[in-house]
C-alpha cells in the first residue's frame, strides 16, 4: 500500500491512503479491544470450587508428566496449545511463551556461551 501511495497518479494515491486510513483504524480498534480483553482476564477471580478444580487438575497432569514419554508430553502440550519463542537479548536468552493457562517468561541458562 504504501508503494501506491508514492505513485504519481493523484486517485490513485488518494484511494491508496483511504485504503490505508481505514485498515489503520481498524487496527487501532482491535488493539483496544485485545488488551480490554486482556484487562478483563486479569480481574478475572475464581470460585474457591473453582480453585480448587484447578489445583487438583493441575496436581494431576504434574503426577502423569513426571514420567511420561516424550510423545505423551508431547499431547499434553499440544493439547494446552502451548507456544514458545526462544528470544536473544543482551540480558541473555529468554523463551516467551503463551498457551491456554496464560502467557508466560523463562530465562535460559546455558553452560555454553554463544
Amino acid at each position: 500500500m504504501s508503494e501506491w501511495g508514492d505513485q504519481p497518479d493523484e486517485g490513485l494515491r488518494a484511494d491508496a491512503n483511504i485504503v490505508i486510513r481505514r485498515e489503520n483504524k481498524q487496527r487501532e480498534g482491535l488493539i483496544k479491544e485485545r488488551d480490554a480483553l486482556k484487562d478483563k482476564l486479569a480481574r478475572v477471580e475464581f470460585s474457591a470450587k473453582t480453585q480448587k478444580i484447578i489445583t487438583a487438575t493441575i496436581a494431576e497432569v504434574k503426577g502423569k508428566i513426571h514420567g511420561a514419554t516424550f510423545a505423551k508430553k508431547r499431547y499434553v502440550m499440544d493439547k494446552l496449545d502451548v507456544q514458545l519463542v526462544l528470544r536473544h537479548d543482551d540480558a541473555g536468552r529468554w523463551l516467551d511463551g503463551t498457551c491456554g493457562l496464560g502467557d508466560f517468561r523463562i530465562s535460559v541458562t546455558s553452560s555454553a556461551r554463544h
